[in-house]
């Protein structure tokens, strides 16, 4: 026993602590998959279809064959017949992907044929050398709406390329517009993007036939659904699959869903018998890699004499790439924009209707804001057109139909509960940062200037109740931690929730030390290896990690907090209850001069049979599995803009950004992930398009070509916190990951329409290039040239 005093230190929970993960990821020591290195490791590389829609008609693999360094060149025929396939609701049609081109291609980059080789480059090169006689077929590109002729069906059986149409919501939409006293109406038409993450795609297999188990090392956002959905398409048992992580270089969405080129490379390792290594290239990333955003929305919004919210309805269209449901949904995108139509307003008469199709353009998967950032900028920009139309402020318009605290729990008309919530109170703040703004242009040609307002809510830590509640649907979605105490008294956490770079490192580690009353240095966290890990059913997504990760965390933590005290106050022959635990201590409540060190209780634990007086099995290991009910982080973005009337150019000079995420665990990560989702979202609002032909070829194959924002395109942002707890978290807690996204790709738009409002222009795409500011800004006869 130590019986000196000690010093009352902070709590970690709620500490501004550097990020533990940072010293290995910035000394250079951080390890990726394509730092994985195995002995007879070969490379995989895959024939790409170079075009967007066609019969194939022959593959002769011969040349390659006997190309030198290549091991095997393998086709659909020589692998067995593997899909992917997710119904993500009853009324989607599904359409199984081919982990290889199966008869036909549906877009240019899906894979043909897959060389291994004992190099990249001989494999690469080999690639040349396979023939490949296709019969091109009529390319899709448009969205659905239009009859499309049979033979430019992706599959025979599903007509007009159509996989998904859904309508829902009240049936006196129409009645409740027509006796409005105003209807105003808008559309969107938010062009295709694609996630970029810093380290691409890529994969390690090695199958060991003596034991049977397949090895993966993964670049991935949700290792245990890469494990079931790899050992289902092959026919393995989960527990035959193992999926190792070490540190992923961003994934933004990209990264959740499991890819064919995953299979593939596993079912390539499986022919060879030697471990094989898939790395994508920069251009593979951009042409094949799952894409998002790819809609059309319009909506017609009814408001009364008193100017307040009546009815609203939606109209959605979305592109689902070339197969509905695939490494991806088709649903991603689409019907959640569809379903969060109303945000943060008091809007009880609401329906959409939301159909969705196939084109001859790669899959969609999620992305950062997922549904979400289309659907919030086009009814934020619609709420502006209202404004200006009817000669009100805009503050104001928004400030008198935002569902406030005397209004909850308020029940939307989708069955979304919102409860601790704190939309007007983010607006009036945003509203006072925001100042006075000079918005006039003196002289002729001097920069137009405008104010964006986009306040929003984000369905945040989805268990089970929150995707029922966002997706209208049963979508579990759970999460389980362990924790262990060794004798030396250091903690250990694993969990199957990978961390991104994200900091979910050290805020687990801050809720760990906190329930266990350790300094954080003393708890490491892990979270690389389905063998070891607990299941963590979707994964890092959606706001979601730290929400439900969290809780699993406590309540193992609790457990071992408790046998420690069990313990404790066994070897001090007092009544646990009088015990606290803290600092790295058990001490007397009151007089802390009376105690023991952790290490010493622990050490008891497993070596005295004292502390098997008090605890019959002092394990000091805890599993525990956590599924939070519904909550919903919310925030306001109030953006400047800066137009150039004779380039079309925009600068975004300010970015306000007042949010709600309940308790924090780490003030930075929340300003570090919010920042870096505004920087994303000024690339997604100003710059990023990926554009194709009538042909279905994609013509932003580079980063020469799709532009993603640098530092001389952000800003300092303006960042300030409300604290709201959530009632049904852990502490309060809510996501914040996608936050910074949602909103301010509609402050950006709503900026940029105010700004060019006064010559008429109107924002109804996004994102918004140069020269279609520079459009919006010509009289109507000159921007048709």
């Amino acid at each position: 026993m130590n019986g000196q005093p000690h010093t009352q230190v902070s709590r970690a929970v709620g500490a501004r602590l550097p990020r533990l993960e940072d010293a290995r990821l910035l000394s250079g020591r951080g390890q990726f998959v394509a730092d994985v290195r195995l002995p007879r490791m070969t490379e995989v590389y895959f024939l790409r279809s170079p075009v967007a829609h066609a019969r194939i008609v022959a593959v002769d693999t011969a040349r390659a064959r006997s190309a030198p360094g290549v091991l095997a060149v393998l086709t659909a025929a020589d692998l067995p017949a593997v899909t992917l396939a997710n119904a993500r609701h009853p009324n989607l049609r599904v359409t199984p992907q081919p982990v290889l081109a199966v008869d036909k291609v549906r877009y240019v980059g899906e894979p043909v044929a897959a060389i291994v080789a004992v190099s990249r480059y001989a494999a690469e090169d080999a690639a040349d050398l396979v023939d490949v006689d296709y019969d091109e077929l009529p390319c899709v590109t448009a969205l659905p709406g239009t009859t499309v002729e049979k033979s430019a069906w992706l599959f025979d059986d599903i007509a007009d390329n159509v996989v998904f149409q859904h309508a829902d919501g009240s049936d006196d939409v129409d009645a409740a517009l027509t006796s409005s006293a105003h209807v105003v109406s808008g559309e969107l038409r938010f062009h295709r993007q694609v996630a970029c993450p810093l380290e691409p795609r890529g994969t390690v297999a090695d199958f060991d036939a003596g034991s049977g188990l397949l090895t993966m090392w993964a670049s991935t956002q949700s290792p245990h659904r890469l494990q079931r959905e790899i050992a289902t398409a092959i026919g393995m048992a989960n527990s035959q699959v193992r999926v190792v992580m070490h540190d992923i270089g961003g994934g933004f969405g990209q990264k959740i869903p499991p890819h064919v080129e995953e299979i593939a490379t596993a079912l390539s390792a499986m022919h060879v018998g030697r471990p094989v290594r898939w790395i994508e290239d920069r251009c593979e990333n951009l042409v094949a890699a799952p894409h998002a955003r790819d809609q059309l929305i319009r909506i017609e919004l009814g408001l009364d004499d008193e100017l307040r919210f009546t009815a609203l309805r939606g109209h959605v269209l979305g592109n689902a790439g070339a197969y509905s449901s695939a490494s991806g949904s088709a649903l991603t995108e689409a019907y959640r924009a569809a379903r969060t139509l109303t945000g943060t307003y008091k809007i009880r008469t609401f329906a959409y209707d939301v159909a969705i199709g196939l084109t001859n353009s790669t899959p969609i998967a999620p992305y950062r804001g997922v549904g979400l950032v289309a659907g919030q900028a086009a009814r934020e920009l619609v709420i502006d057109k209202a404004a200006r139309l009817l000669g009100v402020d805009r503050f104001d318009l928004r400030r008198r139909n935002l569902i406030d605290a005397p209004d909850q729990p308020y029940t939307t008309a989708m069955g979304m509960v919102y409860d601790d919530v704190s939309f007007r109170d983010c607006l009036d703040e945003a509203e006072r940062l925001l100042g006075d703004v000079d918005t006039s242009a003196d002289t002729p040609g001097a920069p137009l200037v405008g104010v964006g307002i986009s306040p929003y809510v984000e369905p945040s830590g989805l268990g089970t109740q929150g995707g029922l509640q966002l997706h209208g649907h049963h979508s579990p979605s759970h999460d389980s931690a362990r924790v262990s105490l060794d004798s030396s008294g250091h903690a250990t956490v694993s969990v199957g929730t990978p961390s991104l770079g994200t900091g979910l490192e050290t805020s687990l580690a801050q809720v760990a030390a906190d329930a266990l009353g350790l300094p954080v240095s003393d708890v490491v966290v892990r979270w690389s290896d389905t063998a070891m890990a607990p299941v963590s059913l979707t994964g890092t997504r959606g706001s979601r990690a730290l929400v439900v990760a969290s809780g699993a965390v406590a309540l193992a933590a609790a457990d071992i907090r408790e046998q420690l005290l069990q313990i404790g106050g066994e070897l001090l022959e007092l009544d646990p209850r009088d015990l606290r635990l803290e600092d790295g201590f058990v001490h007397v409540t009151g007089d802390p001069s009376v105690r023991l060190s952790v290490r010493e209780v622990a050490e008891a634990a497993f070596t005295s049979t004292e502390a098997r007086r008090a605890v019959a099995e002092p394990t000091l290991v805890s599993t525990r599995l956590h599924d939070p009910g519904a909550s919903y982080s919310n925030a306001c973005v109030v953006a400047i803009v800066e137009v150039q009337p004779a380039t079309g150019q925009v600068r975004v000079r300010r970015v306000i950004g007042v949010e709600d995420c309940g308790t924090m665990v780490n003030p930075t990560i929340v300003e570090g992930q919010f920042v870096g989702a505004v920087a994303q979202a000024i690339g997604s609002a100003r710059l990023e398009r990926m554009a194709y032909d009538e042909q279905g070829q994609p013509l932003t194959s580079t980063l020469m070509d799709y532009l993603l924002p640098t530092s001389t395109d952000t800003v300092d942002v303006e960042t300030v916190h409300i604290t709201t707890p959530s009632a049904v978290t852990w502490r309060g807690v809510k996501g914040i990951g996608e936050s910074g996204m949602i909103g301010t790709v509609a402050a950006i738009a709503s900026a940029i329409a105010a700004a060019v409002s006064d010559g008429g222009g109107e924002v109804t795409e996004l994102p918004l290039l140069p020269e279609q500011v520079w459009r919006m800004l010509q009289p109507a006869d000159h921007a048709q040239h």
